[in-house]
């Protein structure tokens, strides 16, 4: 999903940014070929220099009898360009193998999916206080890669407005290659959860970052918020501030996921049924 390598999303751009027909397009998604990762492998191998006649074989078959000259050179550079850079995506994963973990999203990739999920959930109005922060988003999706379920505090869960508004850039010296390199890294603050309403905001921005990835329904997470602010109508146990009985409550729920999701992320993660034994602190009965 990070990956440009395995990105429809930045295949289709790149195809069209590089003057491929659109009837070559529909030819070569036809064809099976949705991404660069496997066009890299589609005539050759990457790393060695393209056969001639191997090429136009493979350009006969996907493009057929009518393909322009235009097309078959343009699908020639996307080959090329498909090699280089899964070569590159190859050697960054082993110089740095957590690389997976802190890739940021494409643009092209995050726009398409967003308009998708837009489109799939009608009624819901992804905006202003429900939009998820680009940095939001980069967060669930690294989850989503590296396989590995973790808790995402309210504060955490920012929204594009206020990452436009309080985001700030600094300059970091990296070591790249034996290479001294000036990098710029974007930092988001902290969003201010102190009312009910403000924490109710950031657990639906993380559903809509949670439904963007597909690691979670948003129908699912809907219910799962309204389980738990059906408890705010309920005084907190004797000895416990009513404040904090809902951060307390999700923690416990996300450490609870966190120990049953060993595997890939899939939808029942979070749907997790809790007794008073289980979390003290609320007044949750198994669902």
């Amino acid at each position: 999903m990070t990956s440009i390598v395995e990105s429809e999303a930045h295949f289709r751009k790149r195809c069209q940014e590089t003057g491929l027909s659109d009837r070559g397009l529909a030819a070569v998604i036809a064809a099976g070929y949705t991404n660069l990762g496997q066009l890299a492998f589609a005539s050759g191998q990457p790393g060695q220099p393209l056969n001639e006649a191997e090429f136009q074989r493979f350009a006969q078959n996907v493009l057929g009898g009518l393909a322009t000259l235009a097309d078959a050179s343009t699908l020639k550079r996307l080959v090329f360009e498909g090699q280089t850079v899964l070569l590159a995506q190859l050697r960054d994963q082993v110089v740095n193998p957590d690389a997976a973990t802190t890739r940021r999203l494409p643009a092209i990739e995050r726009s398409t999916k967003m308009q998708n999920l837009k489109a799939r959930l009608m009624g819901v109005v992804i905006e202003k206080a429900l939009e998820p922060s680009h940095a939001l988003l980069d967060a669930v999706a690294q989850q989503w890669e590296a396989k590995q379920l973790a808790y995402l505090s309210p504060e955490k869960c920012t929204s594009r407005e206020w990452e436009i508004t309080m985001s700030k850039t600094s300059k970091q010296l990296s070591i790249d290659s034996d290479k001294l390199l000036v990098k710029s890294e974007q930092s988001v603050p902290d969003q201010q959860v102190s009312t009910e309403m403000q924490v109710y905001e950031a657990l639906r921005r993380r559903g809509i970052a949670l439904a963007f990835t597909d690691s979670l329904t948003w129908e699912v997470h809907e219910r799962y918020l309204q389980r738990l602010f059906q408890h705010m109508r309920n005084d907190a146990p004797e000895g416990c501030n009513r404040s904090s009985v809902l951060t307390e409550m999700f923690f416990c729920i996300w450490c609870k996921g966190m120990c049953r999701c060993g595997g890939p992320l899939t939808t029942p993660c979070l749907w997790i049924p809790l007794s008073w034994k289980q979390c003290p602190h609320t007044r949750l009965v198994s669902a």
